[in-house]
């Protein structure tokens, strides 16, 4: 189980660890939206902290690295440096109060981790 609609509320997000990713959930005009927490952009997580992923205005999913801005019903970034591109959605299904991840998904990569990238760069210096 991914989680219960009685743990979502418009304008807050969740943040859930499924197989060493996380999963980015939110309830947006009563339906759930869920999205694997990697921009786009350089495959960085988006959040800045835990279960932060919203703009001030709550109207968009933002990244924290570069500023993007994704729409909270398809994922589509509509401001920053992946320009129509979009988040990876987590197909969900639910039975009564709960919601399953849909079988058959692909898991995306673990994401970039620039700090081991740059340790492993002047290891090689």
């Amino acid at each position: 189980m991914l989680c219960q609609h009685s743990q979502l509320s418009e304008g807050t997000t969740l943040e859930l660890e499924y197989r060493g990713s996380t999963i980015i959930v939110l309830l947006h005009q009563q339906q759930l939206h869920a999205y694997w927490n990697l921009c786009p952009h350089l495959s960085v997580p988006l959040n800045w902290a835990p279960n932060r992923f919203l703009d001030p205005s709550k109207s968009y999913l933002q990244c924290a690295t570069h500023g993007a801005l994704f729409q909270l019903d398809d994922g589509l970034c509509v401001s920053g440096p992946c320009s129509d591109d979009r988040l990876q959605r987590v197909e969900t299904e639910r039975v009564g109060d709960d919601y399953y991840i849909s079988a058959g998904q692909q898991q995306p990569e673990s994401p970039r981790n620039f700090r081991r990238e740059a340790l492993e760069e002047m290891e090689g210096d």
